[in-house]
């Protein structure tokens, strides 16, 4: 457990770019420690993360988990590691609120112990002991530097033992070292990967097992229809009473859910006046339901799934494009959690709709498996090479890389500023990576944001697609 909450200093990926593995590092550095007859010297390497749009120096021999994020090759020493981050479009306190003081469990943040004069950037540095509760023998070492761009973040935490050896020879050159370099264009993977999600249209949609009940004005059927991808897709349709024309609206529930936890808001979107759509992603269809809990499996599948997903929720698209009392020109995504992340992907692949709500999302699986919660099990307790290809199969599939192609549908996207699901730097970061036109909101809530973010979901929907926000609206 020391281990899991030690690790959570900051592992956040920046995702408005793409990653690649870092360079073969070049050793630049012998720095003797204090206790050198104890402790074998420590030579620390550059490296690039174009990522993050950083680069700097880490331990030549440890294992870069992520990148700017380095841990030694022994997982026994994982206790020790070092973590280079850089936060987009936030403030050091917007830092701190959202995230240092909940994952360090602390009550307020210690004064700083002074700057790095000799650094590039204006570092200010903090010394944190922790001396009871899981993090009892620890010290964390914490550089903090704030540009117009954002926070830059260097920490190294160790045991209490090591900390004097391992402070001047890794953490305070660590600091120095680091430097702004561009951000790589990540352009390629968003054009390489849209192949990924072609289907032939022209495919009937083998629509069976059709159930309808009728009740509050509006007509429920449950359904399955074929995916592209094999098997079939689970759905729920909702119509209201009525000739129409109406919108249209897919809906798209959260992880692990599936969709009969989002029908009452579709019913409401019914009444609104559109006709709605709720499909069960593929990790929820009844052939997978005994993993529901264990919706990623870190393996090839979730890839695989992924596609699907995308490509089931296009011809989500193609059913109601179908219906004689749906409108083409008024059809909208409106997602939750999981659901927001994947809309992401959507609206890059998909020029049919004309808006995204995108609720409480984040840039997508790789971005939430590196991220606070998951750290020390999970992704984390794979071998290395067993991670890093997960993330490679995933990575070039991430939402935040489609997200900013969605023009010229509009997009909504709602956030909380007190989730600990999805942090603030990476719902920042999802929405800076968002295309024009796009509204952001915030709210002071947690995952679950509430009826202030449910009376503006539905008037910004009333604009963009013609619904009646009065009786979406709670």
């Amino acid at each position: 457990m020391k281990e899991r909450l030690v690790c959570l200093l900051v592992i956040l990926e920046l995702l408005t770019c793409c990653a690649q593995p870092a360079p073969t590092p070049t050793p630049v550095a012998v720095l003797p420690t204090p206790t050198a007859a104890a402790v074998p010297q420590i030579t620390l390497a550059p490296f690039v993360a174009e990522e993050l749009g950083i680069r700097g120096l880490a331990p030549a021999e440890w294992d870069q988990a992520e990148p700017g994020h380095f841990l030694p090759s022994d997982p026994g020493d994982w206790d020790t590691r070092l973590i280079h981050e850089f936060f987009p479009g936030i403030t050091i306190p917007q830092l701190v609120e959202s995230l240092l003081l909940p994952v360090l469990e602390l009550a307020e943040w210690p004064a700083s112990v002074g700057g790095q004069p000799s650094s590039r950037l204006p570092w200010a540095l903090y010394e944190i002991e922790f001396t009871r509760g899981t993090l009892a023998g620890s010290v964390v070492d914490l550089a903090l530097a704030e540009t117009e761009a954002g926070v830059c973040l260097v920490g190294l935490s160790v045991p209490k033992e090591e900390r004097e050896m391992l402070r001047p020879s890794i953490f305070l050159p660590a600091v120095n070292a680091v430097e702004p370099v561009p951000l790589e264009d990540c352009s390629a993977y968003y054009q390489d990967s849209l192949k990924l999600f072609d289907y032939d249209g022209s495919v009937p949609l083998d629509i069976r097992d059709e159930v309808s009940t009728f009740r509050n004005g509006v007509t429920w059927t449950d359904f399955t229809y074929g995916s592209p991808k094999g098997g079939r897709v689970p759905a729920t349709l909702l119509v209201p009473d009525g000739p129409g024309l109406f919108a249209g609206v897919v809906l798209m529930h959260g992880m692990p859910s599936r969709r009969q936890d989002v029908a009452n808001i579709g019913e409401r979107f019914a009444r609104s006046g559109a006709v709605v759509i709720a499909i069960d992603a593929p990790h929820a269809r009844p052939e997978h339901r005994q993993r529901a809990d264990a919706a990623i499996v870190f393996s090839a599948r979730d890839r695989e799934e992924q596609i699907q997903l995308i490509v089931d929720l296009r011809r989500a698209v193609d059913l109601l494009l179908a219906r004689a009392d749906v409108d083409p020109q008024r059809l909208a995504y409106v997602g939750f959690s999981y659901g927001g992340a994947m809309g992401g992907l959507l609206a890059g692949v998909e020029d049919r709709l004309c808006a995204y709500v995108l609720v409480v999302g984040d840039g997508g699986l790789v971005t939430h498996e590196t991220g606070l919660d998951d750290v020390g099990g999970g992704l984390y307790a794979l071998p290395q090479d067993k991670r890093q290809a997960w993330r490679d199969a995933m990575w070039p599939i991430e939402p935040i890389h489609f997200v900013g192609h969605a023009a010229p549908a509009a997009l909504l996207f709602q956030s909380g500023r007190q989730d600990r699901l999805v942090p603030l730097p990476d719902a920042v970061r999802y929405q800076l990576a968002g295309s024009e036109p796009k509204d952001v909101m915030w709210y002071d809530a947690g995952h679950s944001l509430g009826t202030e973010a449910w009376r503006d979901q539905a008037y910004w929907l009333e604009q963009h697609i013609g619904i009646d926000g009065d009786v979406l609206a709670p």
